[in-house]
């Protein structure tokens, strides 16, 4: 391990130590069913129904670890000792074992990272899920900036508030880790911190070898010792305490009502699931009311003074219990307050206040109240009724959040209808968008899993699936079951999809807890509620990744590279520096630049020029809006030559729309040409940057690409003249996410090397953008007249970027070339106007293609049909079609070069040694030599750098006969 900073790293207790010595390594081992996400990505191990992964041998953790060991070494990872560490380990409602580790390397936690094992009573272990990442060999654990450093860093990302550090300490990351968009796996400084005057609790990272902030979320969640205080209407914490446990009422009704409520609270868990309060092991709850220390109207836990913290008009009984809750998971799963692991903290929040108010209410059971009452107090049981059946949006409280916190003035969620209050109700619904300003959606996306229990709880016919109800007792079960030992901190939907299954597995055959008495409530589950519950989750899509994090390949990575005949005028691959380049930025609060990167995203190898799309700003008081250009030297094209391209290798991960790249161009009056998608050959920008963005209507790369790809711009316009090129990222005033890398650039002046008036390129392909075109109304197609267009001898790809309301199967784009239909896209379902568009690609036989194509203009057009509402997205719809395919005939060999360009070689033979000369070209890195037979077989001889190449005794033919054979020098770049 590299050194690190005195005082960088706490002791910790290795698993090693923990476990003394193992079972037997030679017991046997049973296969199981990997759990796989919708991408194929491995989430867990389940055995069949009766087996078993591994047999019981002493202790869960001795035999869980023995199972563990065999998999890691099966996996080609660092043994047991330094991958995992124990957390936490206890017994569910079924007297079944769970161990949670947690991974770790070299000593350092992989943030959001951990595996559970699960047994059955035989103490036989049958299920596992959770994570196995592998890290990058190249991932350097050498931290170049210390806690200090990192702790000023972070206060410069973000300087409206004066926090404490509570905690500081070295870790690893991965944005995907997260579900953010793919980037490098860095070492970073983890700090934990708190500023109680502006009211937030943070945990931020920052990169340790850079020291960019990476990554930030809050630690405060907006929970039968208790301890109720007045905050007297300021801001102090916790303020008078007004009431302790056993003390009689005080008198003020929220001082009361936060007594009570908490009582409920605590009661439910204990009763239901026998949980001794938050921890688990009768942690005191404390609370402060009348207080404004939220930003009011607002309630929150914090998790690090442990207390919840009221302001007038909050304290009510599903209130209460919500953020209970949310202390509670932070003491089990440790959900990450952001994106999809954000919405299933505020979810299980949401249910448990809600079946809290309920019971409390009771009207656990829709209708009118009654069964076994819940035991009384002083503040009285909710108003929770009209209690019907829900049916549609108004007609009832139940399944409301908030409806009776006069402080909001109505309910804030509505868990059986989410769209009511414009959140998702599935997990691909147009209202998932996710936003930044809600930490990835973690209030609004919380709809889906919402909508799931209470369609599973009271039965529902959704999307498909009809759910039959299993009431309130057996689905409050499997949910405690899945957040006590079945989820990850960085769980997302697809992680969650699983976990509830294997938990309501666990619980089967298991008389659950009456949460009114404590005692067996005769409710037992069964096979047939496990089937209810898979169809619940189906129902919203949660075995989907869903509309949250995800993103299309922005930019493809196969395609043309820039012309093979003509001139290398320009290369820079950043290896050795950046010489004649510049840096320069616009003028905003926070200052910072380009620079050459070595740890590059998705494991690219080498080094690149890149600038960080900083998460800085808040859009008022510190607006960020700005730009950052990286400025080549002046690069001198050539005057005779008919046409120059650009090529460049980029990865981009911006704020979707808002914050976004582009490519300039300087002419030598100082002029700037920003050229447009049409303007392009192969990956064209994306669309056009949103208003309050600098350069806002300029068609930019903006959102995440997913992988590198490169770009291939045509310079036609600059034959004979001089230019710069200036990379330009532009920012608007707040949020922001990796940035953008750009590498291995080269600028050819094309060539015409067989002198038929054609360049080289043309006749090898054919690549074409269309102008920004907007989504077309249904019945009235976008037509894009692409000129002419030679014919095809390959498969002919048509590729779609757009913005626009492609959300559902239903919603598509219908491709036509000259008025028929060749194929249609978007109907797998996209994001409705999603920041960084949606991209899909549709291939044409060439055959059909060559049928179709005019013998002048070509033209293709663009049909939506008739669900596509094309005012969805306003003037920020947009489509821009690509065109590609090559023309096999001109380069018969594959070379890259068309037949007529072949290099001329210079043969002398003196009957023994045959020699083959030939001019050297500035495009070739190497030279290839073939020999073909008579009868057209062609072989590769050999690959070399020079010029020159002798072949020996190959001609000598023993009979006296005639040989014929041709020779070929191919150039390699």
């Amino acid at each position: 391990m590299a050194a690190l900073p005195a005082g960088a790293l706490r002791a910790t207790l290795t698993l090693a130590l923990l476990l003394g010595p193992l079972a037997s390594a030679s017991a046997a081992l049973h296969p199981g069913e990997d759990l796989l996400s919708s991408q194929g990505e491995w989430r867990g191990l389940s055995a069949p129904a009766g087996d078993w992964l591994h047999p019981a041998g002493g202790t869960p953790l001795e035999s869980g670890s023995q199972w563990l060991e065999a998999e890691l070494a099966r996996r080609g990872l660092p043994p047991l000792k330094d991958s995992y560490r124990l957390h936490r380990q206890g017994k569910d409602l079924a007297g079944r074992h769970h161990l949670v580790f947690d991974q770790v390397f070299e000593g350092l936690p992989l943030i959001g990272q951990s595996l559970q094992l699960h047994f059955d009573r035989a103490e036989r272990l049958v299920a596992v899920n959770g994570s196995i990442r592998a890290l990058d060999p190249r991932l350097s654990l050498e931290a170049k900036i210390d806690l200090d450093e990192a702790l000023q860093r972070a206060l410069e990302a973000d300087p409206h508030w004066q926090p404490q550090l509570l905690d500081g300490s070295l870790a690893l990351h991965a944005p995907q880790w997260l579900g953010e968009a793919p980037g490098p796996q860095r070492l970073v400084w983890k700090l934990e911190l708190v500023d109680h005057e502006a009211g937030r609790e943070r945990i931020v990272l920052v990169d340790a070898g850079h020291g960019e902030v990476r990554d930030a979320w809050s630690t405060r969640h907006a929970l039968r010792q208790r301890e109720i205080y007045d905050g007297m209407g300021g801001g102090s914490l916790p303020g008078s305490l007004a009431r302790s446990e056993g003390n009689p009422s005080v008198g003020d009704a929220d001082i009361d009502a936060a007594y009570d409520y908490y009582g409920d609270t605590y009661d439910y868990f204990q009763r239901a699931f026998g949980r001794d309060s938050i921890d688990d092991e009768g942690q005191v709850m404390v609370a402060t009311a009348h207080s404004t220390a939220p930003s009011c109207p607002n309630a929150f836990w914090s998790s690090v003074l442990q207390q919840m913290v009221f302001c007038n008009g909050t304290v009510t009984d599903d209130v209460v219990a919500h953020e209970l809750t949310h202390g509670i998971t932070s003491n089990t799963a440790r959900l990450i307050y952001q994106n999809q692991s954000g919405q299933l903290n505020e979810s299980f929040s949401d249910v448990f206040g809600e079946l809290i108010d309920l019971y409390n209410g009771d009207v656990s059971q829709p209708g009118p109240q009654g069964g076994i009452p819940w035991p009384a107090h002083g503040t009285g049981s909710g108003t929770d009724t009209p209690n019907s059946l829900r049916s549609s949006c108004g007609d009832g409280v139940r399944w409301l959040i908030a409806e009776d916190a006069a402080a909001f003035g109505g309910a804030i969620r509505d868990m059986w209808q989410p769209d009511c209050e414009g959140h998702p109700d599935y997990a691909n619904s147009p209202l998932q968008t996710c936003p930044s300003g809600d930490s990835g959606g973690v209030h609004s996306g919380s709809g889906v899993p919402n909508h799931a229990f209470a369609m599973l709880v009271d039965g529902k016919s959704y999307n498909g699936e009809s759910v039959n109800g299993i009431g309130a007792i057996k689905a409050g079960a499997i949910w405690y079951q899945c957040l006590n030992w079945y989820l990850s901190p960085a769980a997302d939907f697809e992680d969650a999809y699983h976990a509830f299954q294997l938990a309501g597995a666990a619980l089967l055959g298991v008389d659950l807890n009456d949460p009114r008495t404590g005692l067996p409530s005769g409710e037992v589950l069964a096979p047939a509620d496990l089937a209810e519950l898979e169809k619940a989750l189906r129902a919203v899509e949660m075995n989907t990744p869903g509309a949250c994090g995800a993103s299309d390949d922005l930019l493809l990575a196969e395609g043309p590279g820039p012309c093979g005949t003509g001139t290398l005028l320009y290369t820079e691959d950043f290896e050795s520096g950046a010489p004649g380049w510049s840096a320069t930025q616009s003028t905003m609060p926070t200052p910072y630049s380009w620079f050459l990167r070595d740890t590059l995203p998705l494991g690219r190898a080498g080094t690149a020029a890149f600038c960080e799309n900083r998460a800085v700003g808040d859009c008022g008081a510190q607006d960020e809006t700005g730009t950052h250009s990286f400025i080549s030297d002046w690069i001198t094209l050539e005057a005779e030559a008919a046409g120059h391209q650009l090529e460049f290798w980029h990865y981009f991960s911006m704020e979707a729309g808002w914050d976004g790249n582009l490519l300039r161009l300087e002419r030598p009056d100082g002029s700037l040409w920003t050229p447009q998608p049409f303007d392009y050959l192969f990956n064209p920008p994306v669309g056009p940057l949103n208003p309050g963005n600098p350069l806002a209507g300029e068609a930019g790369f903006t959102g995440t690409s997913s992988k590198w790809g490169r770009s291939l711009l045509d310079l036609a316009a600059f034959d004979g003249d001089s230019l710069r090129l200036h990379f330009v990222l532009a920012k608007d005033g707040c949020t922001g996410y990796d940035g953008w890398y750009v590498d291995d650039l080269r600028l050819v002046s094309c060539g015409d090397c067989d002198t038929d008036g054609t360049l080289d390129h043309a006749e090898l392909r054919t690549a074409r953008v269309s102008p920004i075109l907007p989504v077309p109304d249904p019945g009235a197609p976008e037509v894009w007249n692409a000129g002419f267009l030679p014919p095809a001898e390959g498969p002919v790809r048509i590729t779609l970027t757009t913005r626009g309301d492609f959300s559902s199967a239903s919603e598509s784009m219908d491709v036509a070339i000259e008025g028929t239909p060749v194929g249609s896209l978007f109907a797998d379902g996209g994001s409705d106007c999603p920041g960084g568009a949606n991209r899909r690609s549709l291939t044409v036989d060439a055959a059909l293609f060559n049928s179709l194509r005019a013998e002048g203009n070509t033209s293709l057009s663009f049909a939506s049909t008739p669900e596509v509402n094309e005012s969805l997205c306003a003037v920020a719809n947009y489509l821009v079609c690509s065109l590609y395919y090559e023309h096999d005939s001109a380069d018969g060999n594959g070379n890259g070069l068309p037949d007529g360009c072949e290099l001329q070689l210079s043969i002398d033979y003196d009957g023994t040694t045959l020699l083959l000369d030939w001019e050297s070209s500035p495009l070739a890195a190497e030279y290839a030599i073939f020999v073909r037979d008579a009868q057209g077989v062609e072989t590769l001889l050999d690959t070399i750098t020079n010029t020159h190449y002798e072949i020996t005794g190959r001609l000598a033919d023993p009979s006296g006969g005639n040989q014929h054979e041709r020779f070929r020098v191919a150039i390699v770049n």
